[in-house]
Order: C-alpha cells, then structure tokens, then sequence
C-alpha cells in the first residue's frame, strides 16, 4: 500500500513537473540589441553615437560629396583633418587615423 503512494506521489509530481516545463519558457534566444553609446556599430567602422556626433557637421561641411561611402568620408575627414573641430579631430586620433 505504501508503495502505491509513493508511486501515485512521484507520478503526481512527475506530471506536475513535466506541464510546468512544457509551459516554462526556458531559455529563448534574444535578438541582437540595438547599438548603444559608446560601442562600435556592427561592421567597427562607423564608430560610436558619440564619435559620430562629434564629426558629423565636419562631414556634413566638407565631404557631403563623399557620403555614404565610410572610407570616402574617412579619406575626406583627414584631407581636411586641420579645418575639423576639436573633438572630430580628436576622434580621428583615437582611432589611429
């Protein structure tokens, strides 16, 4: 009789168990998130928010020809790199341009 229980018990909890993790989510795959400050875009070149924004009037001035092309823009940026602001300029160093 015992035994009858304990079998009835496990079953039970077995059971129990079994609807809980078909209905748990587990671990799901996530979507990439969205580029934050400071990081890098995907492909490492276009820099971060920040990095953009210090260069983007400086761009938008002097290599609107170049646009969208990073590497045309790039190229542009240090034709004219004594014409940029401080802080483009300072980009420019800290990405050994």
């Amino acid at each position: 009789m015992k035994l009858r229980v304990i079998t009835a018990a496990l079953l039970l909890a077995l059971g129990t168990s079994a609807a809980v993790a078909q209905t748990s989510p587990g671990i799901q795959p996530t979507a990439p998130q969205p580029q934050t400050q400071g990081k890098k875009g995907a492909s490492g070149m276009q820099g971060s928010d920040e990095e953009q924004n210090a260069c983007y009037h400086d761009a938008a001035k002097y290599c609107s020809d170049a646009m969208p092309d990073t590497f045309k823009v790039l190229d542009c940026l240090k034709e004219h790199r004594k014409r940029l602001t401080k802080a483009c300029q300072q980009v420019l160093t800290d990405n050994g341009q």
